[in-house]
């Protein structure tokens, strides 16, 4: 193949229409994609229904200052985009990325019904909110008699 001008320009064209279409798909994802494949991730084999993330998602943004969603966006492109295990490969040594992932799944793992079950993989794990003021349902307040 002959390479001429306009080779090189219907190259450039459809590289540049193919970035932009990846920079559209990774930057319309929401917090839920992100969650859904953290989860997946960090628990292989569990069953998580969508309601589930989707009710996680919902509380897990709740109340969050103004400068954790634009990072869940960046963070969300970069799932949808190369999926978490090569985002984890990344970004894993990093202190705030770990701090972020370690919260996030302490909240989900502490709020449903994962350490109820026997067989977490055997069991369907589903979504419960803990309301209070202390979130560790593991905790105890009073002396051990």
């Amino acid at each position: 193949m002959k390479l001429t001008r306009r080779t090189l320009m219907l190259s450039g064209a459809a590289v540049g229409a193919v970035g932009v279409g990846v920079g559209v798909y990774g930057l319309t994802g929401t917090p839920y994609d992100y969650f859904k494949e953290m989860l997946h991730f960090y628990l292989p084999g569990v069953t998580i229904p969508d309601e589930t993330i989707r009710a996680f998602t919902v509380d897990a943004m709740d109340g969050r200052n103004t400068d954790f969603a634009p990072k869940l966006k960046a963070l969300t492109a970069g799932v949808r985009v190369t999926g978490f295990y090569p985002l984890q490969l990344a970004l894993g040594g990093t202190f705030a990325f770990e701090k972020f992932n370690r919260e996030l799944l302490s909240y989900f793992l502490l709020s449903s019904n994962f350490f109820d079950v026997p067989d977490p993989r055997a069991a369907i794990i589903e979504y419960a909110p803990i309301s209070g003021a202390c979130l560790n349902r593991f905790a105890e307040f009073s002396p051990p008699s």
